[in-house]
């Protein structure tokens, strides 16, 4: 047991020194000569590439690569089974079970469904798509239906699921519905409010109604909500076979779908915003015992928990698809998406994108497709490298073990919420220590946070760069594709959402942009190969910037074009006093950040100008010593105090200039109807109450442009409206809460909302009704399967 453990320690050990990057240092602001190490928190958005993965595949794969679709040629064979090798390998992970293929392409036996891949025939039977009939005996049964199919798809989980949407032919059924005039059988999908946008649009672009699961007391799935949607839309669906025997091709002619309402849950497997883990199982047992579908994105989880399609002998839990996006991994760069399902799903005549390698044959005026679903879906020269390096990130991960990985994390996890649940201005959104405690939920190391000040915020993109420039920690601001939830956590009403929406639409096209209004948050997380002292140092720096990160606002200036906050613009020839500031940061960054356009390929070999070396530069100035890097930041904390309340102090800010850059002049009038929606910060708030200041509630005038402003005093009196809109909700809630929210859920159906409660407000789409804004979406998707369909009608 303790060589066993060794040796994992050894691996992680290994991970964490293997890095590519890991060395890196940024050039600080906050000095003229001051470098910091990069410590790189975003992996939830993607992971960091692995200098022993990279090495393998330069010395053992590259060296022989070719393109896949051939193995007559020794780099061709040797290509293409190390290719089929990463699925076999992707499929052993999650318990995925493939389909032998080695039996004759006419048998009329079933395929075995094992564990054992093979590469895939390239002489099946296929339906043509311009005729209406099959080129070989359609009795003939390709597949086990209840095995599983590895794809690589694309753009991580985002191409997996489009592809799945595709193949699911839900744009069709939904033509079909509409044209039939059978509305109830547009097909529903349930989500949470927790999905990324990814597994939200695609759903409703498809036609699809799409019903949101409200969470529960602790932040979970509710599934008490979902057990009851699915009860309410599945009385005419017996069972979760709607699929299983229909061996036609042509999904628009099958009488077994035709009188069947497709119902689907597709579910986050664990939210990129709170880390909150999905009950997959219960929801699986819910879905397929009231006929519906059920999918999983693990996009987010992927690299830190099991992953098992098919958990039991007992079919109610196996799920019928999953979406991977393997560049979250560590050594995960530059890998496709994943795609794992059931064949019974891919029932589609037309591949999602016909191409090279989809077809049986083709010829001046016909052509069909082949039945290999991994032929037919994965069309033109695949991402070869990336799907290789994929299996060995997975490999990574398997021989790590992902008990081991949540035991790190949790550890990690606990240790930042025991120092930061007493700092009353770091507010971590989602479920929190008291949730976890009282075993309400379960939560990945993944922390989104407000940092509050008085009655006010920072701007979350703020609080992402003082991070970066003070400690080098990475993070990331903004809403993290996470719409729904945002509003959820950060307690935004209907009604609020409505006026923000409003808002933003009205400065739409003009040149004043309100953009800035839309709230989010800064998201960071501690991953398990993490040492001790990197995780107390993110977490110490995490600490300091939500104590005093407010005092250093006024060195900044936010870009209301891009919703950034850059680096104010100093003067250092006018005054001594920033001489320890960089006088113009953001052009510095601008002159030597690194240039692809650098790149010459003069001289018989490929050279580039390095503009970054002052960037970049690794001596003789780089702070290596975390705790250095803190008590350098205590230092500069008293410096920038000292400076901002001299006498003789080298800027003033402009509240009434800050207000007009926002919201533009009297004539838009947008600073009297939403100012009260500006949830953040201003600098010159923050040196006003550095400096005991009052901003007085006067009309300035500024080139012959009349603004009113507000009154703001101390910081116990901030502007009362920046305390409108954003209210982080707090975990538990009430069963009140809760109650009251189910009230209120909304349905969306291509152009419409449509809330439970008769009371609530309702959106309509202003151009066309429902049905005709459905069929006219669907019928844009879906040309060539209209076609089919008219065709074969």
């Amino acid at each position: 047991m303790q060589d066993w453990m060794n040796e994992k320690i050894s691996l992680i050990t290994s991970i964490h020194d293997n890095i590519v990057g890991g060395e890196a240092v940024l050039k600080s602001p906050f000095s003229k000569n001051r470098y910091v190490p990069i410590t790189y928190c975003d992996y939830i958005a993607s992971g960091k590439p692995l200098k022993f993965i990279e090495d393998y595949l330069f010395e053992q794969v590259l060296p022989t690569y070719a393109n896949t679709h051939t193995t007559t040629s020794f780099t061709g064979y040797q290509t293409t089974h190390f290719r089929e090798d990463a699925r076999q390998i992707i499929a052993q992970s999650v318990n995925a079970k493939l389909v032998n293929s080695n039996q004759s392409n006419h048998s009329n036996q079933s395929n075995e469904c094992n564990n054992v891949s093979s590469l895939p025939s390239s002489f099946e039977s296929s339906t043509c798509s311009l005729c209406k009939f099959s080129k070989l005996p359609s009795e003939r049964q390709v597949t086990d239906e209840d095995c599983d199919v590895v794809l690589f798809e694309g753009s991580g989980s985002t191409s997996a699921i489009n592809t799945l949407v595709h193949c699911l032919g839900v744009r069709e059924r939904v033509l079909l519905a509409l044209s039939t005039n059978n509305e109830n059988e547009i097909p529903i999908v349930f989500i949470s409010c927790a999905e990324h946008h990814s597994n939200i649009l695609p759903w409703r672009e498809s036609g699809a109604i799409v019903i949101q699961i409200s969470e529960d007391r602790y932040g979970n799935i509710n599934l008490k909500h979902l057990e009851q949607c699915l009860i309410k839309y599945s009385s005419n669906n017996n069972n979760f076979n709607n699929l299983n025997n229909n061996s036609n091709n042509n999904n628009l002619n099958n009488n077994n779908i035709k009188n069947k309402r497709l119902l689907i849950g597709s579910f986050t497997a664990a939210s990129n915003v709170t880390g909150v883990i999905s009950d997959c199982d219960s929801i699986c047992k819910l879905c397929h015992l009231n006929g519906a579908l059920c999918f999983f994105d693990y996009a987010a989880s992927a690299p830190y928990v099991s992953i098992n399609v098919n958990p039991s002998n007992d079919p109610i839990y196996h799920k019928d698809a999953i979406f991977i996006s393997p560049h979250k991994f560590v050594g995960g760069p530059s890998t496709p998406g994943v795609l794992i399902a059931k064949r019974k799903l891919f029932k589609n005549a037309v591949p999602t994108r016909p191409g090279g390698g989809t077809v049986y044959f083709v010829d001046d005026r016909n052509h069909s497709y082949t039945t290999s679903i991994e032929e037919r879906e994965e069309g033109g020269t695949p991402d070869i490298i990336g799907s290789i390096r994929c299996a060995l990130v997975f490999k990574l991960k398997d021989t790590v073990g992902p008990s081991l990985i949540s035991k790190l994390e949790d550890a990690y996890r606990d240790r930042a919420f025991e120092t930061w649940s007493n700092n009353l201005n770091l507010i971590i959104l989602g479920p929190g220590r008291e949730s976890i405690e009282k075993g309400g939920v379960k939560k990945l190391a993944f922390f989104s946070f407000l940092v509050k000040h008085g009655n006010s915020f920072l701007h979350h993109s703020f609080v992402s760069l003082l991070l970066n420039d003070l400690f080098g920690v990475q993070t990331r601001g903004g809403c993290s594709c996470a719409g729904p939830l945002g509003m959820e956590i950060l307690g935004i009403t209907h009604e609020k959402a409505i006026e923000l929406e409003t808002a933003l639409m009205e400065s739409y096209e003009t040149p004043i942009s309100l953009t800035h209004l839309k709230p989010g948050w800064t998201r960071l997380n501690l991953n398990y190969f993490f040492d001790d002292e990197t995780v107390d140092f993110v977490v110490k720096a995490v600490d300091f910037v939500a104590t005093h990160g407010w005092k250093f606002l006024p060195y900044y200036i936010f870009n209301e074009k891009s919703n950034e906050w850059m680096h104010r613009t100093f003067d250092i020839n006018s005054t001594d006093n920033l001489s320890s500031i960089h006088e113009d940061f953001t052009n510095f960054l601008q002159q030597h950040r690194k240039k692809l356009t650098d790149v010459t390929f003069e001289n018989g070999k490929l050279q580039f100008l390095d503009h970054s070396s002052e960037l970049h530069d690794m001596e003789p100035n780089t702070i290596h010593n975390y705790s250095d890097i803190l008590e350098d930041a205590e230092r500069l904390l008293t410096q920038s105090i000292e400076l901002f309340t001299q006498e003789r102090a080298p800027f003033q800010l402009s509240y009434e200039h800050e207000i007009y850059r926002l919201f533009g002049d009297e004539k838009f009038k947008f600073a009297k109807k939403y100012g009260h929606l500006r949830w953040y910060l201003l600098p010159s708030q923050v040196l006003a109450e550095i400096r005991n200041e009052n901003i007085l509630n006067t009309t300035t005038t500024i080139s012959t442009i009349t603004i009113s402003t507000n009154t703001f005093n101390n910081s116990n009196e901030l502007r009362e409206e920046t305390n409108y809109l954003v209210k982080p909700k707090v975990y538990p809630t009430s069963q009140e809460y809760v109650d009251e929210k189910l009230m209120n859920q909304c349905t969306y159906s291509s152009g419409q909302q449509h809330s439970n409660n008769t009371n609530s407000a309702q959106f309509k789409c202003p151009f066309m009704s429902c049905k005709w804004w459905i069929l006219s979406g669907a019928v844009i998707g879906s040309v060539t399967a209209l076609s089919l369909y008219l065709n074969r009608k």
